[in-house]
């Protein structure tokens, strides 16, 4: 059987430095031990999932077993990055719930038609965001069977 190319790692991707410190603390009140990383646009995110430049080095930076995407950044958006993922036969199975403050359903209904495994809209909340992220990750970490890569 081939060694499983994930890690344990969530990329969280999102650009809002308000939005990415309340996760730090949800996920650290949720108890969540999985190792989690930042990119802070959609460049930075396809450039970790290549390995490029500074994400070269895949024991600083593993490939994560699950990636929470944010749709409004600037320059290219979480839709452009989703697009992106299921279009690259590497990284194509990754899994990818969009975390977003949208609860458009325009949004919600383009997030999965481009292929996102799951939707879920950003709390505010500090015990809200803890709950989601818990639960989250039980599911996406612990609960469910990882796809193979090609």
């Amino acid at each position: 059987m081939p060694k499983d190319p994930f890690s344990d790692t969530v990329l969280l991707v999102d650009d809002d430095s308000d939005a990415v410190i309340l996760f730090e603390r949800a996920y650290q009140r949720a108890g969540i031990m999985h190792p989690f990383k930042v990119a802070q646009s959609a460049d930075e995110a396809i450039a970790y999932l290549t390995g490029d430049g500074r994400y070269a080095d895949r024991a600083t930076y593993p490939m994560p077993a699950l990636i929470l995407l944010d749709i409004k950044m600037p320059g290219r958006t979480g839709f452009d990055v989703l697009e992106w993922i299921r279009k690259s036969s590497s990284v194509s199975p990754m899994r990818v719930v969009m975390l977003t403050g949208s609860p458009n359903g325009a949004d919600v209904n383009h997030a999965y038609r481009l292929g996102a495994n799951s939707y879920v809209t950003k709390p505010t909340d500090l015990s809200e965001f803890r709950e989601i992220l818990g639960t989250l990750c039980a599911h996406w970490l612990r609960d469910s069977k990882r796809p193979e890569l090609n």
